[in-house]
């Protein structure tokens, strides 16, 4: 390597020495002249540089999170934490589902509410027992405490509970309507006016059109229809006094 000597030629660096004190002889060699002076041959320590006549070390030149490969002078990326939320899954429940955003694994949100206990045995959420309630005093003590006011129904107390049974009318008659009106049974006939009921099914059945009676002639006497036979005699006797009087004045 040649050098700028001091007169101002170019040849190989001239040496000079001086003795510490200033004693004779001339300083010592610089330490370089340029950067390739001061490299060590290393990649991974950064290229080296000359400054001042001496060798400065280099900086890393991977960036933060790379490795440095020596053996091929590069810098390796690191692997990507994770690509899907699959990648991030610590097999744990209580502390939620954990998720990958920009190749980089973040915890879950808690799976359970906040009033909720976490059990990590069988993945779920337990949810806490509700508090057990002021005893409720009983609705009633005897009969007298059920009283609706409702003549229809029967009051009664069961058990601190007020019970209340419709009055049964029934009167077991299927051709009658039976119901409770102000604290009275009442039993209306089924069937419309001009049906008859049947007393065996309850089934409402159109009574039947009364038949004519078929009028008679009876010697004379004009029709009878049911008169009997107290007014037949009445009606002869009557008969043959006309029939008396009408010889009398030539009638036949």
């Amino acid at each position: 390597m040649q050098a700028v000597r001091a007169d101002g030629t170019l040849g190989e660096p001239e040496c000079s020495y001086q003795e510490p004190g200033g004693g004779g002889g001339g300083g010592l060699p610089p330490e370089c002249y340029d950067d390739e002076d001061c490299d060590d041959g290393l990649f991974c320590n950064g290229a080296e540089t000359c400054v001042d006549d001496e060798c400065v070390d280099g900086t890393d030149p991977c960036a933060s999170g790379e490795t440095c490969d020596e053996v091929n002078d590069v810098c390796i990326a690191p692997e990507p934490e994770c690509t899907v939320d699959a990648n991030c899954d610590d097999g744990l429940f209580c502390n939620g589902a954990e998720v990958c955003v920009d190749e980089e694994c973040q915890d879950g949100p808690d799976p359970c509410a906040a009033d909720e206990t976490c059990d990590e045995v069988n993945d779920l959420c337990i949810v806490p027992e509700p508090p057990t309630p002021d005893p409720v005093p009983p609705a009633c003590v005897d009969d007298a405490d059920c009283d609706d006011g409702d003549g229809c129904t029967i009051d009664a107390c069961v058990n601190g509970d007020c019970a209340y049974t419709d009055v049964d009318c029934d009167d077991g008659d299927l051709c009658t309507v039976d119901k409770c009106v102000d604290g009275e049974c009442e039993y209306t006939p089924k069937c419309p006016v001009g049906m008859t009921c049947d007393a065996e099914t309850g089934r409402c059945i159109e009574r039947p059109a009364p038949q004519p009676v078929t009028p008679r002639r009876s010697l004379g006497c004009g029709i009878f229809s049911g008169v009997g036979l107290i007014a037949l005699p009445l009606c002869l006797f009557a008969w043959s006094g006309l029939r008396s009087h009408g010889r009398r004045r030539g009638v036949r």
